[in-house]
C-alpha cells in the first residue's frame, strides 16, 4: 500500500509542475492586481449584473485565465478517462448464468 501512496504522491507532484498550473497561478495574479477588473467582479458578485458580468468578461486578464481554465478542465477531463480505463481493466468481471 505504502508503493502506492508513493506513486500518488510522484503524480501529484508531477501535476503541480506542469507550466498549465504556473500559468493558471500567474493569470490570477493579474487578474487580482487589475484593480478595476476586481471592483467590477465585486459588485457583480453583489448585483449579478448581467451587462456587468459581459463588460467583466471583455478584459484580457478573465479571457486569458478562462482559456487557461479551459485547458486545466480538458486535463482533468482526460486523467479521468484515463483512471476509468485503468480501473475496468483491473476490475473483476463475473457473468451470472
Amino acid at each position: 500500500m505504502n508503493e502506492l501512496y508513493e506513486k500518488l504522491d510522484k503524480v501529484k507532484a508531477e501535476l503541480d509542475n506542469l507550466d498549465i498550473f504556473k500559468e493558471l497561478d500567474d493569470s490570477i495574479k493579474r487578474v487580482k492586481d487589475n484593480k478595476e477588473l476586481m471592483d467590477k467582479i465585486d459588485l457583480y458578485n453583489r448585483t449579478k449584473s448581467n451587462d456587468l458580468r459581459l463588460e467583466i468578461y471583455n478584459y484580457d486578464e478573465i479571457k486569458e485565465y478562462k482559456k487557461l481554465e479551459n485547458e486545466v478542465n480538458l486535463l482533468i477531463l482526460g486523467i479521468n478517462n484515463r483512471l476509468k480505463k485503468i480501473n475496468n481493466k483491473r476490475s473483476c468481471h463475473h457473468e451470472s448464468n
